[in-house]
């Protein structure tokens, strides 16, 4: 079974981590946990009591807590957080409120982006991007699976894989997909992609893929979830909670980026081919401008 620690890089950021594994964490623990991630560098001049009493636990369970989150304590979690302390210039994206301007939500959303793709930058393990790139290219066929949201990120990993002379299956409806997924077969690579881990079609895609012999690989926010659990290769790269499905939001540039980089990877892997396929699709592409 593949625990929250195993599939978040060693060099993660002290809030990127907690936000990653607070889902998996018991009740009174995930108290301690969401006040710490609320308050972020603010936790620096807070005593481990402030943090008991707003999170209405005691003491030891803000130690255990951060035992449990990776740190040695709640001394050891200020020590972490005070190394990645950013400059206090930076833009920190704040809740969402109903009476923000439109300014104001422009400038928080852009924020939030800005973090996600900060903190997926150090989320991500790269040993597990390197096995699912070597993956990709022994494979024959790549299924890339997402529904709701997800699933025009699917179609733009699948445009550009396609452009690299990788043979990919990228259904739309969920259906087809699991019907897709039955059909893999030994060595082939089913890549899902899903912000909470947590979609019943797409778990019962992983299972088929699984039965089929593939090879299954994931891109998804949460460190702990039922998709990291289900999958060969977790990838988590999420992102910070804002409110209004800001978090949902800003995670597909985290997903996109994690793709991204796997598709670069996979095309250096491929050369030539990768030059001969990416000529063709110059020369198409040509065709259809004006």
């Amino acid at each position: 079974m593949t625990s929250s620690a195993d599939v978040l890089s060693d060099g993660i950021a002290p809030l990127a981590r907690i936000r990653a594994i607070v889902p998996s964490l018991p009740p009174s623990d995930r108290r301690a946990a969401e006040v710490i991630a609320a308050w972020g560098d603010e936790v620096l001049a807070r005593s481990i009591t402030e943090v008991a009493e707003a999170a209405n636990v005691a003491e030891s369970t803000v130690i255990r807590a951060c035992k449990r989150l990776g740190f040695g304590g709640f001394q050891g979690l200020k020590l972490a957080i005070a190394r990645e302390r950013r400059p206090e210039s930076e833009m920190v994206a704040d809740e969402i409120r109903a009476e923000d301007s439109i300014a104001e939500i422009a400038g928080k959303v852009f924020a939030a982006s800005a973090a996600v793709l900060s903190e997926a930058a150090t989320a991500v393990n790269t040993a597990t991007l390197e096995a699912v790139t070597e993956a990709v290219v022994a494979a024959q066929r790549i299924l890339f699976v997402g529904v709701g949201p997800s699933s025009p990120i699917t179609q733009d990993a699948a445009y550009r894989f396609r452009s690299i002379g990788v043979r990919v299956d990228a259904p739309v409806d969920s259906l087809t997909q699991h019907l897709a997924a039955r059909l893999l077969e030994r060595g082939d690579v089913c890549l899902v992609i899903s912000h909470t881990g947590a979609t019943r079609e797409t778990l019962a895609m992983v299972d088929a893929a699984r039965e089929a012999g593939a090879v299954t690989a994931a891109v998804t926010s949460y460190a702990k979830s039922p998709l990291t659990e289900a999958v060969d290769y977790p990838l988590v790269a999420g992102g910070k909670q804002l409110g209004f499905r800001v978090e949902a939001m800003a995670s597909r540039f985290a997903h996109l980026c994690v793709l991204d980089a796997l598709y670069v990877a996979v095309a250096m892997h491929r050369e030539p081919n990768t030059l001969d396929s990416l000529t063709k699709h110059h020369a198409i592409a040509t065709e259809h401008q004006l």
